[in-house]
Protein backbone atom coordinates (compact mmCIF):
# COMPACT_ATOMS: atom_id res chain seq x y z
CA UNK A 1 0.00 0.00 0.00
CA UNK A 2 1.54 3.57 -1.15
CA UNK A 3 2.01 5.68 1.69
CA UNK A 4 0.09 9.88 1.62
CA UNK A 5 1.77 12.08 0.89
CA UNK A 6 2.12 14.76 3.19
CA UNK A 7 -0.31 17.31 1.00
CA UNK A 8 -2.93 14.72 1.34
CA UNK A 9 -2.50 13.95 4.91
CA UNK A 10 -2.49 17.65 5.83
CA UNK A 11 -5.48 18.10 3.86
CA UNK A 12 -7.65 15.24 6.07
CA UNK A 13 -6.57 16.61 8.83
CA UNK A 14 -7.76 19.80 7.98
CA UNK A 15 -10.84 18.59 6.99
CA UNK A 16 -11.48 16.53 9.94
CA UNK A 17 -11.05 19.55 11.97
CA UNK A 18 -13.55 21.45 10.25
CA UNK A 19 -15.77 18.38 11.05
CA UNK A 20 -16.07 16.52 7.84
CA UNK A 21 -16.86 12.97 7.79
CA UNK A 22 -14.34 10.47 7.13
CA UNK A 23 -16.24 9.19 4.07
CA UNK A 24 -16.75 12.86 2.75
CA UNK A 25 -12.60 12.95 3.26
CA UNK A 26 -12.33 10.01 1.64
CA UNK A 27 -14.57 11.16 -1.49
CA UNK A 28 -13.19 14.34 -1.99
CA UNK A 29 -9.49 13.03 -1.86
CA UNK A 30 -10.45 9.45 -4.04
CA UNK A 31 -9.36 6.86 -1.13
CA UNK A 32 -11.04 4.56 0.52
CA UNK A 33 -12.55 5.97 4.22
CA UNK A 34 -10.68 3.70 6.22
CA UNK A 35 -7.40 5.29 5.30
CA UNK A 36 -8.81 8.90 6.44
CA UNK A 37 -9.94 6.93 9.39
CA UNK A 38 -6.71 5.53 10.16
CA UNK A 39 -4.54 8.65 9.48
CA UNK A 40 -6.75 10.75 11.72
CA UNK A 41 -5.91 8.15 14.55
CA UNK A 42 -2.41 8.47 13.96
CA UNK A 43 -2.13 11.99 14.34
CA UNK A 44 -3.91 11.65 17.76
CA UNK A 45 -5.48 14.68 18.56
CA UNK A 46 -9.18 15.59 19.07
CA UNK A 47 -11.09 16.84 16.62
CA UNK A 48 -14.50 18.68 16.01
CA UNK A 49 -17.38 15.52 16.16
CA UNK A 50 -19.51 15.36 13.08
CA UNK A 51 -23.36 14.84 12.90
CA UNK A 52 -24.99 12.76 10.67
CA UNK A 53 -28.95 13.57 9.62
CA UNK A 54 -31.29 16.39 9.68
CA UNK A 55 -29.49 19.39 11.97
CA UNK A 56 -31.76 20.36 14.78
CA UNK A 57 -34.13 22.50 13.92
CA UNK A 58 -34.28 24.61 17.09
CA UNK A 59 -31.20 26.72 18.13
CA UNK A 60 -29.46 26.84 21.35
CA UNK A 61 -31.22 29.40 22.58
CA UNK A 62 -34.63 28.46 21.12
CA UNK A 63 -34.03 25.31 23.38
CA UNK A 64 -32.90 26.89 26.13
CA UNK A 65 -36.42 29.07 26.58
CA UNK A 66 -38.15 25.96 25.82
CA UNK A 67 -37.13 24.44 28.90
CA UNK A 68 -37.76 27.18 30.84
CA UNK A 69 -41.15 27.45 29.85
CA UNK A 70 -41.26 23.07 30.63
CA UNK A 71 -39.96 23.90 33.91
CA UNK A 72 -41.62 27.27 35.09
CA UNK A 73 -45.21 25.28 33.84
CA UNK A 74 -45.86 27.88 31.42
CA UNK A 75 -45.96 25.45 28.96
CA UNK A 76 -46.87 21.61 30.85
CA UNK A 77 -47.02 19.31 28.17
CA UNK A 78 -45.22 18.48 24.85
CA UNK A 79 -48.23 19.43 22.79
CA UNK A 80 -48.65 22.96 24.46
CA UNK A 81 -45.44 23.85 24.01
CA UNK A 82 -45.72 22.78 19.87
CA UNK A 83 -48.68 25.05 19.81
CA UNK A 84 -46.61 28.14 21.82
CA UNK A 85 -43.93 27.29 19.44
CA UNK A 86 -45.59 27.51 16.41
CA UNK A 87 -47.85 30.63 17.27
CA UNK A 88 -45.29 32.39 19.46
CA UNK A 89 -42.09 31.56 17.58
CA UNK A 90 -43.12 30.31 14.17
CA UNK A 91 -41.18 27.20 14.61
CA UNK A 92 -42.94 23.99 13.72
CA UNK A 93 -41.77 20.78 15.45
CA UNK A 94 -43.36 17.76 16.00
CA UNK A 95 -44.22 16.49 19.67
CA UNK A 96 -41.84 13.77 19.62
CA UNK A 97 -39.38 16.06 18.59
CA UNK A 98 -39.97 18.24 21.42
CA UNK A 99 -39.96 15.50 24.21
CA UNK A 100 -36.73 14.21 22.30
CA UNK A 101 -35.40 17.86 22.77
CA UNK A 102 -36.33 17.77 26.97
CA UNK A 103 -34.78 14.41 27.41
CA UNK A 104 -31.66 15.26 25.66
CA UNK A 105 -31.45 18.50 28.59
CA UNK A 106 -32.41 15.83 31.41
CA UNK A 107 -36.06 16.16 31.68
CA UNK A 108 -37.93 12.94 31.97
CA UNK A 109 -41.77 11.90 31.49
CA UNK A 110 -43.81 11.03 34.95
CA UNK A 111 -47.45 10.91 35.81
CA UNK A 112 -49.13 14.41 37.29
CA UNK A 113 -49.75 13.59 41.21
CA UNK A 114 -52.98 14.07 42.41
CA UNK A 115 -53.18 16.90 45.03
CA UNK A 116 -55.70 18.95 47.04
CA UNK A 117 -56.71 22.11 44.89
CA UNK A 118 -55.22 24.69 46.59
CA UNK A 119 -55.18 28.56 45.66
CA UNK A 120 -53.55 31.41 46.31
CA UNK A 121 -55.74 32.33 48.87
CA UNK A 122 -56.00 28.48 50.44
CA UNK A 123 -52.04 28.80 50.73
CA UNK A 124 -51.79 31.97 52.28
CA UNK A 125 -54.77 30.76 54.36
CA UNK A 126 -52.69 28.14 55.85
CA UNK A 127 -49.21 29.32 56.05
CA UNK A 128 -51.20 32.15 58.26
CA UNK A 129 -52.80 29.35 60.08
CA UNK A 130 -49.27 27.67 61.09
CA UNK A 131 -48.09 31.31 62.10
CA UNK A 132 -50.35 31.89 64.29
CA UNK A 133 -50.23 28.53 66.03
CA UNK A 134 -46.67 27.67 65.87
CA UNK A 135 -46.46 28.66 70.05
CA UNK A 136 -49.33 26.42 71.10
CA UNK A 137 -48.88 24.45 74.13
CA UNK A 138 -49.90 20.58 74.04
CA UNK A 139 -52.89 21.28 75.90
CA UNK A 140 -53.89 23.59 73.42
CA UNK A 141 -53.67 21.17 70.72
CA UNK A 142 -55.37 18.51 72.45
CA UNK A 143 -58.76 20.23 72.40
CA UNK A 144 -58.54 20.09 68.28
CA UNK A 145 -60.85 17.87 66.67
CA UNK A 146 -59.45 16.45 63.58
CA UNK A 147 -61.67 15.10 60.98
CA UNK A 148 -61.63 13.72 56.70
CA UNK A 149 -63.58 11.91 54.10
CA UNK A 150 -62.66 8.92 52.42
CA UNK A 151 -63.72 7.29 49.31
CA UNK A 152 -63.74 3.42 49.27
CA UNK A 153 -64.11 1.63 45.65
CA UNK A 154 -65.82 -1.48 45.77
CA UNK A 155 -64.22 -3.04 42.79
CA UNK A 156 -60.46 -2.39 41.53
CA UNK A 157 -58.87 0.93 42.75
CA UNK A 158 -59.12 4.56 41.27
CA UNK A 159 -55.49 5.00 41.22
CA UNK A 160 -53.18 4.43 37.83
CA UNK A 161 -51.53 1.07 37.92
CA UNK A 162 -48.12 -0.21 36.13
CA UNK A 163 -47.25 -3.56 34.82
CA UNK A 164 -43.84 -4.41 32.86
CA UNK A 165 -44.22 -6.50 29.75
CA UNK A 166 -42.43 -6.71 26.19
CA UNK A 167 -43.58 -4.57 23.39
CA UNK A 168 -45.80 -6.54 21.09
CA UNK A 169 -46.33 -9.04 24.03
CA UNK A 170 -49.66 -10.63 24.13
CA UNK A 171 -52.04 -9.32 27.34
CA UNK A 172 -51.58 -11.78 30.06
CA UNK A 173 -53.96 -11.87 33.36
CA UNK A 174 -51.98 -9.46 35.22
CA UNK A 175 -51.34 -7.08 32.37
CA UNK A 176 -55.08 -6.33 32.60
CA UNK A 177 -56.95 -4.45 35.33
CA UNK A 178 -60.54 -6.14 35.22
CA UNK A 179 -63.60 -3.52 35.18
CA UNK A 180 -67.42 -3.79 35.96
CA UNK A 181 -70.30 -2.01 34.58
CA UNK A 182 -70.97 1.44 36.93
CA UNK A 183 -67.72 1.08 38.49
CA UNK A 184 -68.60 -1.49 41.30
CA UNK A 185 -70.09 0.89 43.57
CA UNK A 186 -67.66 2.98 46.24
CA UNK A 187 -68.58 3.83 49.53
CA UNK A 188 -68.08 7.73 51.13
CA UNK A 189 -67.30 7.74 55.25
CA UNK A 190 -66.76 10.64 57.27
CA UNK A 191 -64.53 10.47 61.16
CA UNK A 192 -62.93 12.42 63.33
CA UNK A 193 -60.01 12.46 65.75
CA UNK A 194 -58.95 13.82 68.99
CA UNK A 195 -56.26 13.48 71.40
CA UNK A 196 -58.22 10.65 72.87
CA UNK A 197 -59.09 8.70 70.13
CA UNK A 198 -61.39 8.17 66.67
CA UNK A 199 -65.18 8.80 66.94
CA UNK A 200 -67.88 6.88 65.36
CA UNK A 201 -67.50 6.41 61.51
CA UNK A 202 -69.98 8.10 59.28
CA UNK A 203 -71.44 7.13 56.19
CA UNK A 204 -72.08 9.95 53.51
CA UNK A 205 -74.55 9.04 50.86
CA UNK A 206 -74.12 12.66 48.89
CA UNK A 207 -71.33 14.45 49.52
CA UNK A 208 -70.57 16.64 52.47
CA UNK A 209 -71.53 20.08 52.72
CA UNK A 210 -71.51 22.60 55.53
CA UNK A 211 -74.91 21.90 57.12
CA UNK A 212 -73.92 18.26 57.32
CA UNK A 213 -70.88 18.74 58.46
CA UNK A 214 -72.26 20.62 61.42
CA UNK A 215 -75.64 18.16 61.91
CA UNK A 216 -72.61 15.15 62.17
CA UNK A 217 -70.52 16.72 65.35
Amino acid sequence: MRPLSPKKRNIILKAAHEAQSTRQIANSLNIHHSTVARTIKKAGQRFQPYFHGRPKKLTVREERVLIRKVISGEWPTAVEAQKHLKNDYNIHLTARSIQNALRRNGLKGRVRKKKPLLKKKHRQRRYSFGLRHRKWSLEQWNKIIWSDESKFSIFGSDGRQYCWRYPGQWLLDHHVIPTVKHGGGAIMVWDCMTWQGTEFLCRIEHGIDAELYQTIL
